[in-house]
């Protein structure tokens, strides 16, 4: 029994004497990063390539059973939507077709349709999209915008991607869809959240309708140097760094980056060498193939696609865990991209990268109904008109007990006056 008790302790120790090392290896030897905007460029390429078709993968999986009840499937063990895409891999499209449009009670009736699977997106994308995440399997379809793709279980030859907006429907007819492997993989493992889509305003929304359990996790994260960043973004930059209170802002002519040294976070300001297209495809790939000339290395691999602006011209990617995102204590998540006056691009992002996930021994949390959440805080005077969407995700909170963990507690989030704020917080103060 002693041995068991010292096996968790050990293999902590060891991945927390592994990331001291490779931050040592980075803080004490920047020099070696010179020149890596040159000279990465190939292998830039490559994680862009490999990282993209996860990044642009749904997020979240929700089952509709043979009742008509709603659940949202989580699992500790493995990916859902990374399990399920690498069967939809085989998917060979036949036909494409708009089968519905602007009926309100038909888009209603697909989305809760019995016996089905949602896979949902957290914002619009497009099939030119979804191609690139199937890796070219459904090359022929052309290209439209959507947020929901729905599989049903009883049916072998079909599926079809749903857009909110519209109320538009597709109908992609398949020669194959691995339907009974993807059965298997949401039948192992898994927990099941009650859900119902609504309709608020006549946008559906996912409302947790009971309250129920979530777990806790902890990270182990490591910093990236501020020498990293400068070398590799300013690498022809030979000024002496300017400071204001907690700024260290570094510039060359077109270029500037600014770190904010209380909570590692940077802002990145480079003049557009070409013109960003506003197609959304076009727009989403360019977008993530600049996110990840930045060098954020690890982060890219857990990164998802979250939100786009198209009035502010911006794109906002965020950590997940289990499906549901990371809110950490600013407004752009993981990384921000956004278009400035047509003549630059300002980039938001943090230096610190998750990293090594351990077990945590908190205990699960038990979380509101959404409809808990509503009625609280109109209770404390807050606009309902101003309240808009309620997510549930993960506030990241480092750990005052180590100095590169980082503990992810689940927490509502409340898009309110079109700011995020966190539940817990926003219920200690009046509107």
């Amino acid at each position: 029994m002693k041995i068991k008790k010292m096996i968790l302790p050990l293999l902590l120790t060891i991945a927390v004497l592994i990331s001291i090392f490779l931050s040592m290896t980075l803080w004490i030897n920047p020099s070696r990063y010179q020149n890596v905007n040159k000279t990465n460029t190939n292998d830039d390429n490559e994680i862009y390539k490999k990282t993209l078709p996860y990044v642009y993968s749904p997020t979240q999986v929700i089952k509709n059973d043979y009742t008509g009840s709603s659940y949202v499937l989580t699992n500790q063990s493995v990916n859902l939507v990374s399990e399920i895409r690498l069967q939809m891999l085989n998917f060979s499209d036949l036909d494409f077709k708009k089968i519905d449009n602007n009926n309100l009670d038909k888009y209603k009736d697909f989305i809760n349709r019995k016996n089905s699977l949602l896979l949902n997106y957290p914002d619009t994308v497009t099939t030119n999209i979804l191609n690139k995440v199937l890796d070219n399997s459904l090359s022929k379809l052309p290209n439209v915008d959507f947020n929901r793709i729905l599989i049903p279980l009883d049916d072998h030859k079909s599926i079809y991607l749903l857009r909110d907006d519209s109320y538009s429907v597709y109908k992609i007819s398949l020669k194959n869809n691995n339907l009974d492997k993807i059965k298997n993989i949401i039948s192992k493992d898994v927990r099941q959240i009650p859900v119902d889509i609504s309709f608020e305003n006549k946008k559906p929304t996912m409302v947790f309708t009971k309250s129920f359990y979530m777990p806790q996790y902890s990270y182990l994260y490591n910093t990236t140097s501020q020498n990293f960043f400068v070398n590799r973004l300013l690498p022809e930059s030979n000024t002496s760094p300017k400071r204001h209170r907690d700024t260290t802002i570094y510039s060359d002519q077109d270029k500037r980056i600014s770190f904010n040294d209380k909570n590692n976070e940077a802002t990145y300001m480079d003049s557009m060498a070409n013109s960003i297209s506003s197609d959304l495809s076009q727009f989403l790939f360019q977008a993530y193939k600049n996110v990840s000339n930045l060098g954020l290395g690890n982060n890219l691999n857990s990164i998802r696609y979250f939100s786009y602006d198209d009035k502010n011209t911006d794109v906002i990617y965020r950590n997940y865990v289990e499906g549901f995102p990371i809110f950490d204590n600013n407004s752009y998540g993981a990384v921000q991209m956004k278009i400035i006056d047509n003549v630059s691009v300002r980039y938001n992002f943090s230096l610190d990268v998750l990293q090594t996930p351990l077990p945590s021994k908190k205990k699960d949390l038990k979380m509101i109904s959404t409809k808990q959440v509503m009625n609280n805080l109109i209770s404390l005077g807050y606009d309902k008109k101003k309240i808009g969407t309620i997510e549930l995700g993960y506030q990241s909170i480092k750990s005052n007990s180590s100095d590169i963990l980082i503990n992810l507690k689940p927490t509502w989030f409340v898009q309110y006056n079109g700011k995020w704020l966190n539940y817990n917080k926003a219920t200690q103060n009046q509107y």
